[in-house]
Order: structure tokens, then C-alpha cells, then sequence
């Protein structure tokens, strides 16, 4: 997603296997390609036995299969969590609760970012 708010150019969009739209294959400004997912509502969608994100494992593999590096969440409250495929192969499990065959991966395996923080202390010269 843009500045604007509207997907990247040149992204690709990734559906469930009913056919929904529930992501993007899309390239950083370094490059890297991510399967971004936007408007997930923690207390919906996020697991909390274990307390984890999970994606399709259909989903990481052509992420995989197109280079990509990594998976990132983005929530309504706008955190965005990242992971690498390194950290699911690594640290991520298989679970199929009736909506596919999905891969868990706790919250402590992934990076968790508010940009309204960064943002907030760069204005005081403090942003790490």
C-alpha cells in the first residue's frame, strides 16, 4: 500500500480458496517482496491458543515459490507485524481448525511495529 492508502502499484493479489481477496504479493522500497495482509482485527483474527498469527500455508509456499521474503499483518489500529519465511520455517507449526491448513506463528517470533510511534518520536530527533 501507498502513501495514498490504495495498493502498490505492480502488487499481486493472493485469495482464500473460496475465491476472496485477502492479501497482495508486494515489493518494499528495498525490494523485498512481502504477502501483506491489511485490516485484521486482532480480536478476530488473531489466535489466542497459542497466542499467534497464522497465514495459509498455500499462501507461504507461493510466497516461496515467487522469492519472497516475508509475511506482514497489517492491523485496524495500524501495528504492523512482520515475519520472515526463515522465522516460520524455523519456529512456525501446521494447525487446520476448519479453515484450511494454516501456519501458526506465535506473537514472540514476530516483529511488532506501531508507525504512529516512529513517527511521533522522529518529530523530537529520538526515533531509533
Amino acid at each position: 500500500m501507498n502513501r495514498t492508502g490504495s495498493v502498490a502499484r505492480g502488487s499481486v493479489p493472493v485469495y482464500s480458496a473460496n475465491g476472496k481477496l485477502v492479501g497482495n504479493f508486494e515489493r518494499d522500497a528495498s525490494g523485498l517482496e512481502w504477502l501483506v495482509k491489511r485490516g485484521l482485527d486482532p480480536q478476530r483474527h488473531q489466535l489466542e491458543k497459542p497466542r499467534a498469527w497464522c497465514t495459509d500455508d498455500l499462501h507461504r509456499e507461493q510466497l516461496r515459490d515467487r522469492g519472497g521474503y516475508g509475511v506482514k499483518l497489517i492491523t485496524i489500529d495500524g501495528m504492523v507485524w512482520t515475519a520472515s519465511l526463515q522465522t516460520f520455517d524455523r519456529h512456525g507449526f501446521i494447525i487446520d481448525r476448519g479453515f484450511g491448513v494454516q501456519v501458526v506463528l506465535p506473537l514472540f517470533h514476530w516483529h511488532k511495529e506501531d508507525p504512529k510511534a516512529v513517527r511521533q518520536m522522529s518529530l523530537f530527533g529520538v526515533a531509533s
